[in-house]
């Protein structure tokens, strides 16, 4: 254990100290700690990793020793003791790169410049696990922000206050409409607002002021173009079809997977309403953040049978694969699964 210990201590000198050479050194500076773990088990390893944290402290200087013991020692402990009991290759890899990540996190967020910032964004619905060392040093040496969706009605009066300050007035139901074709996203909606404000030429901005300038999300004009199929438009389907291939980046096969996924919403809509669910579950099964969304789906989706709207999600799937492995037209295809959704709703 000693001259383990002692080797730890000569590789972080070599790190220090010898150009090259020191980055291979340090890299392979949690070895010692792996075998002296897997011979004599952890009590030993730890008590190494303490000795020549101490030892390195004294030799080189106490803050090198604390990020090189914090950045690189759990690595080798985690590794040493899945060797140790026997682990499976997996479970053992999967130890050490998840316990080498988190030291490394730990020993960059303790050491962080005063005039650096180091931001992490995560899921809205991710939380700090207290017990990890990793969230105790963001809770010390950080803050946690929560940046949540606007609710349906802040975001309305938002948009309305925007309009309001460059003196034009939109109607409720036309700044829903704006958030629905824009994503509701705000610094997407900024900018289409100004543009809005500037082409109106009455103060209260309409449907068509918006229709005209504003551009619209890919979502949004599948579900324009999904209800022209509901009420057995072909002519505006293809045309709206049309619009969508020429958008910048736009395949067919990805106007297969955003029609699919609005089958999938509408679906999900039938279903809720049928059986009588909130709103704030029936905006999670059907994916979508407002509830004049979820109503909206609902209104498009009583055009379809529950089984209709079934066979709709299925015949997009058996699509989505044609395209995959037939080696047919992709365009061909699309065209053909929409007229067969056309012929759903009509049923």
């Amino acid at each position: 254990s000693g001259l383990l210990a002692a080797l730890t201590v000569v590789m972080a000198l070599i790190g220090v100290y010898v150009p090259f050479l020191g980055t291979v050194a340090v890299l392979m500076w949690p070895l010692p700690i792996l075998v002296l773990v897997v011979r004599h088990g952890l009590k030993w390893g730890v008590m190494a990793v303490a000795v020549s944290g101490i030892l390195t402290a004294a030799l080189v200087e106490p803050m090198v020793s604390l990020r090189l013991a914090l950045a690189f020692a759990p690595g080798g402990v985690a590794l040493g003791w899945g060797f140790r009991k026997d682990w499976s290759p997996v479970r053992t890899l999967t130890s050490g790169i998840v316990c080498s990540m988190a030291a490394k996190l730990t020993a960059l967020i303790s050491d962080l410049p005063d005039y650096c910032t180091l931001a992490f964004v995560m899921a809205p619905d991710f939380a700090l696990d207290g017990r990890l060392k990793l969230s105790k040093a963001l809770k010390k040496h950080g803050k946690v922000l929560q940046f949540a969706p606007q609710s349906s009605d802040s975001l309305v009066i938002w948009v309305s206050r925007r309009f309001g300050a460059l003196a034009k007035r939109i109607t409720r139901a036309d700044a829903e409409y704006l958030i629905e074709i824009t994503g509701g996203l705000m610094n997407r909606m900024i900018p289409e607002i100004e543009k809005i404000a500037s082409y109106a030429q009455d103060e209260v901005v309409t449907r068509a002021d918006i229709d005209a300038v504003t551009e619209k999300t890919p979502d949004a004009v599948v579900f324009e173009m999904t209800d022209m199929l509901a009420q057995g438009d072909r002519d505006g389907a293809m045309a709206t079809l049309a619009e969508l291939l020429a958008m910048k980046d736009s395949e067919p096969i990805m106007l297969l997977a955003a029609i699919g996924g609005q089958m999938r919403r509408l679906y999900a809509a039938k279903v809720c309403e049928r059986e009588r669910v909130g709103a704030s579950d029936a905006m999670s099964l059907c994916d979508v953040r407002y509830d004049f969304l979820v109503q909206k789906l609902q209104r498009s989706a009583r055009r379809f049978s529950l089984e209709a709207l079934e066979r709709s999600v299925t015949l997009c799937a058996e699509t989505d694969y044609a395209m995959k492995h037939t080696g047919g037209d992709d365009l061909l295809l699309l065209e053909d699964a929409l007229l067969k959704i056309m012929m759903e709703a009509g049923r």
